[in-house]
């Protein structure tokens, strides 16, 4: 996801979409919504200094997420990113 994309979200639902108190928390909650990376999706990331192992989740339906917002408009802005 890009940053385009979430910031797009936030004017959408006008508020921060991910909010935490430290990085780790916010990352959690990104994970929750977009699904814990994996090691094919994202090659060496447990090799980086200071990796974090998250518990193991699978994202929910994007549309679940951000309310209000028509499958049209989400299939064509999903569709921007690939």
């Amino acid at each position: 996801m890009s940053m385009y994309v979430a910031g797009g979200a936030e004017l959408i639902m006008r508020r921060p979409w991910f909010v935490g108190g430290t990085d780790l928390e916010i990352l959690g909650k990104i994970f929750q919504a977009f699904g814990t990376p994996t090691e094919a999706q994202w090659p060496g990331m447990k090799d980086l200094p200071n990796f974090v192992d998250f518990q193991k989740t699978v994202a929910p339906p994007l549309a679940s997420m951000v309310k209000g917002v028509s499958y049209a408009f989400l299939s064509a802005t999903l569709s921007r990113l690939h």
